[in-house]
């Protein structure tokens, strides 16, 4: 089941995107959302999922056509906080004049920093989200680092505080740079994939269907999965407990941060 899964480009790209019938399978998620950015704006899309006869909603089901150069996708399996909206991945915030997406996977037993937090509160109740305004606080602090090198660092270490708390692989990006955290949590994966593409790309599992339309097309493009998702084996895992970046496409590993 990959419940995180992210997608970063050099251009943008025509994707085609659609969860399953299958969804359901062994148990109905709590939650379902994406975040595309189209290389100015975030648009955010978000589902409650009922819990009545193990069914899927048609309007779920139905295919979601968007142009993005950068997204983001979780399915929640709720551990901490109730099923609602607010609580529903991936959370959007602003930092740097700049909206931020967050996804994570995991489960943390957070010592509750929430009152040591001055600008960024949780307007849920998930220790996602928590980790997510941590972070932000933490980056917001050292607004002075402008580069992205500098803030994978800060990312890195506030990122390894909370690993001690559990599990916490997650997915963090302003719609250019993807930043990317695995603490050794069950699994994170990636794959870049470069030109020449004779053919689009189809990334499928039991959950979902994702059609990259990349055919013919000077793209160098990154994707990150819990599990590898497409025919391609050349999928690597992430180093536990490091911070990894991808910009247009490109990971980003010869930069010293």
């Amino acid at each position: 089941m990959t419940q995180l899964l992210g997608f970063n480009s050099n251009i943008v790209l025509d994707l085609d995107f659609m969860y399953k019938s299958s969804l359901a399978k062994d148990k109905l998620p709590d939650g379902l959302g994406y975040a595309y950015h189209d290389s100015n704006n975030w648009t955010v899309w978000k589902k409650l999922v009922e819990n009545e006869g193990n069914t899927i909603e048609q309007d779920i089901l139905n295919p979601h056509h968007f142009q993005a150069q950068t997204f983001v996708s979780h399915i929640r399996y709720a551990s901490l906080g109730v099923k609602k909206l607010e609580n529903t991945h991936p959370f959007v915030r602003e930092l740097f004049d700049s909206e931020y997406v967050f996804a994570h996977s995991g489960h943390l037993r957070m010592y509750r920093a929430v009152e040591l937090l001055e600008k960024y509160k949780p307007l849920g109740d998930t220790d996602s989200e928590e980790a997510f305004c941590m972070i932000l606080e933490k980056l917001h602090k050292h607004r002075q680092l402008k580069n992205d090198a500098a803030k994978a660092k800060i990312i890195e270490n506030i990122a390894n505080e909370l690993a001690q708390q559990g599990g916490v692989n997650f997915l963090l990006t302003d719609g250019k740079t993807v930043f990317v955290y695995y603490s050794g949590y069950k699994s994170l994966n990636y794959l870049v994939l470069k030109p020449p593409h004779t053919n689009d790309v189809i990334c499928e599992d039991i959950d979902f269907k994702l059609t990259i339309k990349c055919k013919d097309k000077p793209v160098s493009f990154t994707l990150i999965s819990s599990e590898p998702i497409s025919v391609h084996e050349n999928w690597q895992n992430f180093e536990p407990r490091k911070i990894h970046f991808f910009k247009e496409g490109i990971h980003m590993k010869g930069f010293q941060i």
